[in-house]
Order: structure tokens, then C-alpha cells, then sequence
């Protein structure tokens, strides 16, 4: 298995196709932004490939000391197989000096898909991911914050944010990091 960044319009497709399918459209920006601030180096897709077969995609955004891991998904015919769990291991062995961070579905137990968001959950403990005191916002949604460091903080989180997003989107996706609510 291999993660790769070089792409041709047949793998845009199969990323397109799976980002409309995985991600509920409250949660996806237009995917031509994505595109584009992969095609300026302002983000990256990192196709997710067993030999030929496409078998999912990253899209990151890297910071001086993070990398935030914005969308990840596996097509739904690979999934049960530890190709997530793989490429996730991939991904930290890539960037070895770099804290991994993902924001998650709250664990809201009102949600229409609990239990599919209590397995995720359980897939990121299972990979070395960690809670940590901190809510993620973006586009009017709120994420809990996971990573693969207990120390990291929002403006590691704002670094990577702002190496991927001009002044209008960072301002139109009110992106912020921000110490979780006791309950």
C-alpha cells in the first residue's frame, strides 16, 4: 500500500466521488477550493492505493509543527481491511516529527449516527490518537479535537489553517481552536 501526491484526472474523480459520498455536505467545502489548494501547494491529497486499485484519499494541511488532517476517507468496498488503520500509520511515518491532529463528530448520543461516530472514535484511540481540551470550529460546526499529541494547542492548529487558507476563506469558514466546555 502506498500514499502518493502525484494525480491525474482519473484520481480527482475517484477523490471527488468519494468525498461527496463520505462527507455529509454541511461538513464538505466546494471540492474544486480543495483542488486548487492542492494544485498551489497550499494543501495536499494524498491518494490512498493498494498496486492500481484507489482505495481512498487524505487532504492535509501542514504547519511548521502539525499537520491537520482535514478529510480522510476509505471507499466504503475497502473498509474492515486496516487500509485506515495503515494509512494513518503511513501518514505518521511521513511526517515523523510532526503532531497529527483530526477533528471528529462529537459524541452526541441524539446524533442520527452515534454508533457510526462511537467506532470512529474507537478507530482513532485504536491508531494513537488522544482527546485533547479543545473544540475544533469550522464552517458552523463544532468538532472535538484529537491528536497524537497530548500537548498540542491551538496555535499550531491556526499555523497550518492559515499556510492553507487565504485571509477570505480562513474568514468565510471561521476557522478557530478553542478549550473545550466542562460538562
Amino acid at each position: 500500500m502506498q500514499l502518493r501526491e502525484q494525480f491525474n484526472k482519473t484520481d480527482y474523480e475517484n477523490i471527488a466521488a468519494l468525498y461527496v459520498s463520505a462527507f455529509p455536505k454541511e461538513e464538505r467545502l466546494p471540492f474544486a477550493v480543495l483542488k486548487k489548494k492542492a494544485e498551489n501547494k497550499k494543501g495536499s491529497f494524498l491518494i490512498i492505493e493498494e498496486g492500481s486499485q484507489f482505495i481512498g484519499f487524505m487532504h492535509i494541511s501542514e504547519g511548521p509543527s502539525l499537520v491537520y488532517l482535514a478529510f480522510f476517507a476509505i471507499d466504503e468496498a475497502c473498509r474492515e481491511k486496516h487500509y485506515g488503520s495503515t494509512a494513518l500509520q503511513m501518514l505518521k511515518e511521513r511526517y515523523p516529527k510532526k503532531t497529527i491532529l483530526i477533528a471528529r463528530e462529537t459524541l452526541d448520543p441524539a446524533a442520527e449516527n452515534y454508533g457510526q461516530r462511537v467506532r470512529r472514535y474507537g478507530f482513532y484511540l485504536r491508531n494513537g490518537f488522544q482527546d485533547i481540551p479543545y473544540t475544533i470550529h469550522e464552517c458552523g460546526i463544532v468538532y472535538d479535537a484529537m491528536s497524537t499529541s497530548a500537548d498540542t494547542v491551538p496555535e499550531q492548529y491556526l499555523e497550518a489553517i492559515h499556510a492553507w487558507a487565504d485571509p477570505m476563506t480562513f474568514k468565510t469558514i471561521g476557522f478557530a481552536m478553542k478549550k473545550r466546555n466542562a460538562d
